[in-house]
């Protein structure tokens, strides 16, 4: 068939389904009132509001000009956007058995098959059977894993690749993240290592030394992949689902083929890890870990779709557990970069508290509370509420300590960033204590600074993510290179 034929039929064939889903539906609710917002256009409603910037930045300014809750009708699908802390946990929380479901999610869910996620898992028996399993292997990690112990070695090792060779900054991060373009290459390096092997020790029982591991690897290409397929058209399916029919060959159906191939690449990336834990059990030398402990917990009942469960609460914890700890990490390594007198005051506190003959451990938390204040404040800077938090584009920990001057300081922003409601991150007190661990860790032991250029001029650092900041980072002293390298190369 000629090529322009099939672009025409296929054209003709998109308008007429978003005529008939446009026009052949109506509000279910009509007559109740809705938010403030702004005024829709015919067939596509406020679609142009919303793809017209960056998601954060249009719901911004939807909400200087309309309020804390705003309606937006995108297609036939209607969107209430809430950009109130105080707003949002009331809805989540006072009215949960309202506010706890999930949108369709057919990109995800019906494209892709993510249909053993928790996260966009619908609200009902099997969201509620995942979730208990989340709590307990979480509340419950001691019967399978010593958590503390895990996240000791783990930032030992990201500290050692950081005295060893500086200038792979953030593969140490994700493995156990990189100052000049390839300081900074170098610190992602440390960083990614540093969150996908404490997570893939939880999941699966399995000791991470190097990105070039088989499953991080395939856990990778699923990740990227992932991101890659949610662009525009691929959004654009879920607010206007009959999309989701159009044949593959079709031109403008490659979110289509991308999504189906994703498909294949997730269930992949999901089933290897667990039959080698599935063969560890059989031959009888299993790791502990959380895939083992609900196979164990299973095993009269293990059909095939509890083995895709499992398979989705493994992924869980690893895929989220990974990417905000590397990620609240590497914001760590660039706002210190920015604000080099955070960084000094909070190097003070330390050796004041703690000395430099050792290193921090938890239960020096409670007398550090700058410290404190600035994992606050690097929570806090995810979020833009002006009301609560004033000035959002400067770094203040100080907003939280107590004082004359400060006598209530303002909401902890934990409460905020790890969700509302039923739907509330069951890990984050997980990755707060490993958080703070690395960050009391790598502020006790690291210096951190602008690179210069060839003038001997300071590189400014610009406020963006991913970060495109230049700096360096070394040891503090020869002593601290002492004790990192004298460390039980068995635990390291």
């Amino acid at each position: 068939m000629d090529s322009y034929l099939i672009c025409d039929a296929a054209a003709i064939l998109v308008t007429f389904i978003l005529f008939l889903y446009s026009f052949g539906k109506t509000l279910s609710y009509p007559n109740l009132p809705l938010p403030p917002g702004p005024r829709a256009l015919p067939i596509i409603g406020n679609a142009h509001q919303l793809f017209s910037a960056p998601a954060q930045e249009a719901f911004a300014h939807l909400a200087q000009k309309w309020g804390d809750i705003v309606y937006l009708r995108i297609f036939k699908t209607s969107m209430i956007v809430v950009s109130s802390a105080h707003i949002a946990r009331e809805l989540t929380e006072m009215n949960s058995g309202n506010t706890s479901d999930r949108p369709r999610f057919v990109l995800f869910r019906e494209l892709m098959d993510m249909t053993n996620d928790v996260v966009l898992m619908p609200y009902g028996d099997k969201w509620r059977r995942h979730r208990r399993w989340l709590l307990d292997v979480i509340q419950n990690t001691k019967d399978i894993i010593d958590v503390s112990t895990m996240q000791q070695i783990q930032t030992a090792r990201l500290l050692k690749g950081f005295v060893g060779s500086p200038d792979t900054f953030l593969t140490h991060i994700k493995l156990s993240i990189i100052p000049s373009r390839a300081s900074w290459a170098f610190s992602a390096k440390h960083l990614h290592r540093w969150s996908a092997a404490m997570m893939m020790k939880l999941a699966y029982g399995f000791d991470v030394t190097t990105l070039k591991d088989e499953y991080i690897e395939l856990i990778e290409e699923a990740l990227k992949a992932t991101t890659g397929s949610a662009g525009p058209a691929s959004t654009l399916v879920d607010l206007f689902p009959p999309l989701r029919h159009i044949p593959e060959w079709v031109p403008g159906a490659g979110f289509k083929r991308r999504a189906l191939a994703m498909k294949e690449i997730r269930r992949r990336m999901q089933a290897s890890p667990y039959r080698r834990v599935k063969q560890a059990m059989r031959s009888g030398s299993v790791p502990p870990s959380v895939t083992s402990r609900l196979l164990q917990s299973a095993s009269e009942e293990l059909d095939e779709a509890t083995e895709w469960d499992i398979q989705g609460i493994a992924t869980v914890l690893y895929t989220a557990g990974t990417e905000t700890s590397e990620s609240t990490l590497t914001a760590f390594i660039q706002a210190m970069v920015m604000f080099p007198e955070v960084y000094a005051k909070a190097q003070q506190e330390i050796d004041e508290v703690i000395g430099r003959d050792r290193l921090p451990e938890f239960a020096d938390r409670e007398s550090l509370p700058y410290l404190e204040c600035v994992l606050k404040e690097l929570y806090r800077a995810m979020t833009r509420d002006t009301a609560t938090y004033p000035r959002p584009e400067d770094f203040l920990p100080e907003r939280f300590q107590s004082g004359p001057e400060n006598e209530e300081p303002p909401e902890d922003p934990r409460g905020i960033v790890f969700g509302f409601g039923r739907r509330i991150c069951p890990g984050r007190h997980l990755v707060d204590n490993s958080l703070w661990l690395a960050i009391v860790t790598i502020t006790a032991t690291l210096s951190i600074s602008r690179a210069v250029d060839a003038d001997g001029k300071e590189i400014m650092p610009v406020l963006a993510f991913p970060s495109s900041a230049v700096n360096v980072i070394r040891p503090r002293s020869q002593a601290i290179v002492d004790i990192v390298m004298q460390m039980d190369s068995e635990q390291v």
